[in-house]
């Protein structure tokens, strides 16, 4: 049970980060990136930082069945969007 919705998590993990980098180019919401290179930027850094989240966790998937470490994916996915949401605050559209 646990390993399937771990699986479902970093699937979505993965998409959100397609997602963003996707999106570097267009509209997102109600910020325009491309008219603002920093704002690029974080899209891009989060992007990486999900991606790199995502692979740790199909790690720990692999290398043990721990669900103690599973708690360090979510709390890492969960951070890494947070904070994107508290940061993208500062940028006005």
């Amino acid at each position: 049970m646990i390993l399937g919705l771990m699986i479902v998590y970093i699937i979505l993990l993965l998409l959100l980060a397609v997602f963003l980098l996707r999106h570097l180019n267009r509209r997102f919401l109600i910020f325009d990136p491309v008219q603002s290179p920093q704002l690029q930027t974080l899209f891009r850094f989060t992007a990486g930082l999900l991606i790199v989240v995502a692979i740790a966790g199909i790690g720990i998937l692999i290398l043990g069945h721990d669900s103690k470490l599973n708690l360090i994916t979510l709390l890492l996915g969960a951070g890494v969007v947070a904070i994107f949401a508290v940061a993208l605050t500062h940028y006005e559209p």
